[in-house]
């Protein structure tokens, strides 16, 4: 299944979600796994609400490098404010949003190829660049993640 690892790993993580190291980042890991799961769940609900006639591929550099590296730079980005928790973040909450995008998943998978969510760098992505972007958006939280807890553990 698409993503089920990474899922799996921020699901496994939600037991240190009280962690901070503002060393790595300003956002503890409870930010990174709410803005994860938010992400799935808007890009998800935007392919599926997209008219797939209407989609046509552009040039998009920032896009590219990102696509070919599979990695986004650190600190480049801000994160919308729809995709960002405005409430206490609880594991009630996050185990809901994961809920909820395991469902998003399993709603995206077979959509048409031409679906399509535009991303605010990275310009018009069909379903398939949106399935790379959410797989390397979750990566690069899950890498930030990883280095919250490699350093509360030294």
């Amino acid at each position: 299944m698409f993503l089920n690892s990474e899922l799996k790993e921020l699901e496994s993580n939600v037991l240190n979600k009280d962690m901070l190291d503002e060393t790595v980042s300003s956002k503890g890991i409870d930010w990174h796994i709410d803005h994860s799961f938010r992400v799935i769940i808007a890009v998800g609900k935007s392919l599926i609400k997209s008219n797939p006639d209407n989609y046509k591929r552009d040039f998009n550099l920032s896009r590219s490098v990102v696509f070919m590296t599979n990695l986004i730079p650190r600190g480049k980005g801000r994160a919308p404010k729809s995709v960002v928790s405005v409430d206490e973040i609880t594991k009630e909450t996050i185990l809901e949003l994961l809920d909820q995008a395991n469902k998003t998943i399993d709603d995206i998978v077979n959509l048409p190829a031409h679906s399509n969510f535009k991303h605010p760098v990275f310009g018009i992505l069909d379903l398939e660049m949106s399935m790379q972007f959410i797989e390397i958006h979750t990566n690069h939280h899950l890498k930030i993640i990883r280095e919250i807890l490699k350093n509360k553990a030294e």
